[in-house]
């Protein structure tokens, strides 16, 4: 009997254990947008309605979607970038107008001066402090409004 009391313990345990850890990478994700580099497009879509978009390289899928695991109102669509093998590449926001400018100040604070051109302002893990895999964050001008913003992650070295 002491031994029957044991043996449903454990499968009962185990069962515990297993159930924990089934739902553990289902997201949102610490990463941007509530993402993760390396993630799959079966993951993301359990988060967001994505929609296909055309590529001219093959080892590359692009999908859009006007939802992310974690919304933000600074931003009106969104944008990844999947390779065959690393998974997630890249993150983009479609920034919504007014809002590049508090875009700009909270990656400022969290990551510190970036580096400017022109056309782009950028940070990348070679002169910043990046977490998350993030090889590269570059924000996208439009005169002097930042439209865009990008997310590479180390793992894009894969998807070129």
């Amino acid at each position: 009997m002491k031994n029957q009391m044991r043996a449903i313990a454990l499968v009962v345990l185990a069962l515990v254990l297993a159930g924990c850890s089934a739902g553990a990478d289902e997201g949102p994700w610490d990463g941007p947008f509530g993402t993760k580099q390396g993630i799959s497009p079966e993951q993301l879509s359990k988060h967001a309605k994505l929609t296909e978009e055309k590529s001219a390289d093959k080892n590359i899928r692009g999908l859009t979607s006007m939802q992310a695991p974690l919304q933000s109102a600074s931003f009106q669509e969104y944008t990844y970038k999947f390779g065959d093998v690393a998974g997630l590449c890249s993150a983009a926001g479609l920034i919504a107008e007014g809002e590049g400018g508090g875009v700009l100040r909270d990656a400022a604070d969290r990551f510190g001066a970036p580096k400017t051109s022109d056309e782009t302002i950028t940070w990348t893990a070679e002169t910043h402090v990046l977490d998350g895999g993030i090889r590269s964050i570059q924000l996208l001008l439009s005169g002097d409004e930042p439209r865009v913003i990008i997310y590479e992650f180390i793992a894009s070295e894969d998807c070129h």
